[in-house]
């Protein structure tokens, strides 16, 4: 479904002469309705990877595909979800919701009716009228969420979509996005910090090392969903990946050579 093979990234500052690199030989592929998860310490290149996969940039060197397509520029076919809500403060949740829909050019009656849909499956039931203003973080960032799976995506991209969210709240939208995932079955990169979520969520986990970003190892979840984090199961796996995690904090990789242009 989506591949990234060989992949560097490094962004340059044209102004003081020098660059950075975000991600060095990334080669990595998520398969058809696999929700991976990205992990690592900050400013690895998760974020980076979801910029890549969403075709909001291109890699300095490398393949990225979606499909056994080179990726080029953004598609509907992949939604993407941030860790700011982005929602017109001036439209109500219904209209946020039919944004995408009408730019896509549907038919108003069309748009109207799945917004609606979707904004009940993620439990916004009768908040079709409400300012961004009148919701909490979590209802805001469950409009975000409609607004990119009423396009129907095969792929949702997920750049720390609850990190701003108090931890209750997060979790809660834990479980709904997992029950919408299982419902509906698309591929899902989901990008976090914290481990007992990616452990939670994930059918896989990706751990970087520290900037410049290379895969470090992966773990995989073979554990039947509900999880429960006081599982035996699910604390072993913890201190697997918390150990692995701590070892990829310890010191960055900047030395490395920026890739041949």
């Amino acid at each position: 479904m989506l591949s990234l093979q060989h992949v560097h990234k490094t962004f340059v500052d044209r102004l003081a002469g020098k660059g950075v690199v975000a991600l060095h030989d990334v080669s990595l592929e998520v398969q058809t309705n696999e929700f991976l998860c990205l992990l690592g310490p900050s400013g690895c290149g998760k974020s980076t990877i979801v910029h890549l996969l969403a075709g909001f940039e291109k890699p300095t060197q490398g393949r990225v595909a979606a499909g056994g397509v080179e990726v080029t520029g953004p598609s509907s076919r992949r939604g993407v979800v941030f860790q700011e809500f982005s929602l017109l403060p001036w439209k109500s949740a219904l209209e946020n919701v039919m944004w995408g829909l009408d730019i896509q050019g549907r038919p108003r009656p069309e748009q109207v009716r799945i917004a609606k849909e979707y904004l009940d499956r993620v439990g916004l039931k009768g908040f079709d009228h409400a300012r961004p203003h009148e919701l909490s973080g979590g209802m805001k960032q469950k409009v975000a969420i409609a607004r990119t799976l009423a396009l129907d995506p095969e792929v949702l991209l997920m750049d720390e979509p609850f990190s701003n969210l108090d931890e209750q709240t997060r979790n809660r939208l834990d479980v709904e996005l997992l029950g919408t995932w299982q419902r509906d079955k698309r591929t899902v990169v989901f990008v976090t910090h914290c481990i007992e979520e990616a452990i939670t969520l994930a059918d896989r986990i990706i751990l970087l090392t520290a900037r410049p970003g290379r895969i470090q190892t992966e773990f995989r979840i073979d554990i039947p969903r509900p999880r429960s984090i006081f599982s035996a199961e699910v604390v072993r796996i913890h201190k697997e990946v918390l150990k692995s995690f701590m070892l990829c904090c310890a010191g960055d990789r900047e030395d490395l050579p920026e890739p041949a242009r």
